[in-house]
């Protein structure tokens, strides 16, 4: 991640919210909202890259830390290959784009994976553990999955070192912390919407999550398995779209069966063994919880897709458990499971920095581009500073000209974009604003009441698409887009 923490990389949302953590009170994000308080009452805040990355990368570690506490690993190889895994996963380079909100996003995955941490080593840490979950919630809650899968790996190793009413004890008990974790986080959330006058915003159908039945969330569970099956064999745009990564991903579920199968052998109890099958069956539901939270038409992105990289955690954690059996395979499983983590890091790594070297292109061409249109619009006749300008048909402009970046295979969200997709993004005029220093005033379409000469212009860039008409520039990028 170097070339992202040490250079300004700033389009789509980052580029509009360079002094602003993000939508917090409308989007349910009542703990983005605390932070974004505590922020403007010290330091201020700022989407920077280096600090931003940095404590990022720190919070992923001191998660990685806590998993390796709960889950008792006791291999330093193990611990290494978990804390890099966690570090390079796309994912990361994805949220990376959103560096103004970035460091906040990782501090709930922390929250979450601590709640499990303080409930486990404290005896009453469960009280917290409540806070920490709603917290968690109340920034980012796609990551509940990867607390989720913690979770259910924390029930699978207390099949074989437990009685079988204690595992009953700790899922009820885990249980309950999770639900009383949302409650808490829908009263608190309410409380903030009444006190700050506002109301849940339809984006991304937050405002109807909590009226989906019971029965249309048991439904969405199919969808974990399908998703599942379509990891492996049709790709996850940005995490798994690559052949060899696919491969990886199917020996390591395959070598993750074998291991539960010659694990399964050191638990003598029926009853537990069926807990222990229902555990790793119930797998793939909790690194997918993010299909049983969203539904309808809302879009499952590669921002809520962090909890993939548990894959090659439960992995870890299977061969982990077996080196604690007396087993002839379990130095080949271990070799080959160490070495599909090995080359899941290298490729992740080789990927970001292709990612990061596309943007670093394309923010060079935008700016370029922007820069070209800034001169035409001073240099066209009759232009003075004074006078405002309307953008007609923005977010539409089709330039022959524009190179295509066709040589970077990149998949995922504000990497796969090319330069017409950034010349037309929603935020140009803050782009032009930050990147060119161009920050005249601008009229909105609907305020324009002459159209006869507009429709007579041509279209950008075409010679003549860029005129001063009653004292307000006119730049044409298509035609008239108001009924």
């Amino acid at each position: 991640h170097a070339y992202m923490l040490s250079n300004k990389i700033s389009f789509h949302d980052d580029i509009s919210s360079l002094f602003t953590i993000g939508m917090t009170w409308k989007l349910g994000r009542w703990g983005l909202g605390i932070i974004c308080y505590l922020l403007d009452v010290t330091i201020g805040k700022y989407s920077l890259p280096f600090l931003g990355g940095m404590i990022s990368l720190i919070l992923i570690a001191i998660t990685a830390v806590l998993i390796v506490d709960i889950l008792d690993f006791n291999k330093k190889e193990i611990c290494f290959l978990l804390g890099a895994i966690m570090s390079v996963f796309p994912v990361v380079a994805a949220i990376f784009m959103y560096m103004f909100t970035a460091a906040s996003y990782f501090v709930a995955l922390l929250s979450i994976v601590l709640a499990i941490w303080l409930t486990e080593k404290r005896k009453y840490g469960w009280i917290a553990a409540i806070f920490s979950v709603a917290f968690s919630l109340g920034i980012y809650p796609a990551f509940l999955g990867v607390g989720l899968t913690v979770i259910v790996l924390l029930l699978i190793k207390n099949c074989f070192i437990k009685e079988l009413k204690d595992i009953i004890g700790e899922l009820i008990k885990y249980m309950a912390i999770m639900i009383c974790g949302l409650f808490v986080h829908f009263r608190i959330l309410n409380f903030f919407l009444k006190i700050t006058n506002n109301k849940l915003s339809g984006y991304m159908g937050v405002d109807s999550m909590t009226n989906i039945s019971v029965m249309e969330r048991l439904n969405s569970i199919k969808m974990c398995y399908i998703d599942m099956y379509e990891v492996l064999f049709k790709g996850e745009p940005g995490v798994t779209e690559n052949r060899i990564i696919q491969l990886i991903i199917l020996v390591l579920i395959l070598l993750v069966l074998i291991c539960a199968g010659i694990l399964s052998r050191e638990i003598d109890n029926l009853h537990q063994k069926f807990v222990y099958i229902i555990c790793v069956v119930a797998l793939p539901i909790s690194i997918n919880f993010i299909y049983v939270m969203v539904m309808g038409e809302v879009q499952v992105h590669d921002l809520m897709r962090y909890s993939l990289v548990m894959l090659w955690i439960v992995a870890l954690f299977f061969v982990s458990r077996l080196l604690e059996v007396e087993n002839k395979r379990k130095s080949i499983i271990k070799k080959i499971v160490y070495y599909c983590c090995m080359f899941s890091i290298g490729l992740y790594v080789h990927y970001d920095n292709v990612a990061y070297m596309k943007v670093g292109f394309l923010q060079e061409q935008t700016t370029a581009y922007y820069t070209t249109l800034i001169t035409q619009i001073k240099s066209c006749e009759g232009y003075k500073d004074e006078f405002p300008i309307v953008y007609v048909g923005k977010g539409n402009i089709e330039d022959k000209t524009i190179s295509k970046n066709e040589e970077y295979k990149i998949k995922f969200s504000l990497f796969e974009p090319d330069l017409t997709d950034w010349v037309n993004n929603y935020t140009y005029v803050s782009y032009m604003r930050n990147h060119c220093g161009f920050s005249p005033n601008i009229l909105q379409e609907n305020e324009i009441t002459e159209w006869e000469e507009i429709n007579r212009m041509p279209i950008y860039p075409d010679d003549g698409s860029i005129k001063v008409i009653d004292n307000t520039v006119v730049v044409k990028f298509a035609e008239k887009t108001l009924n």
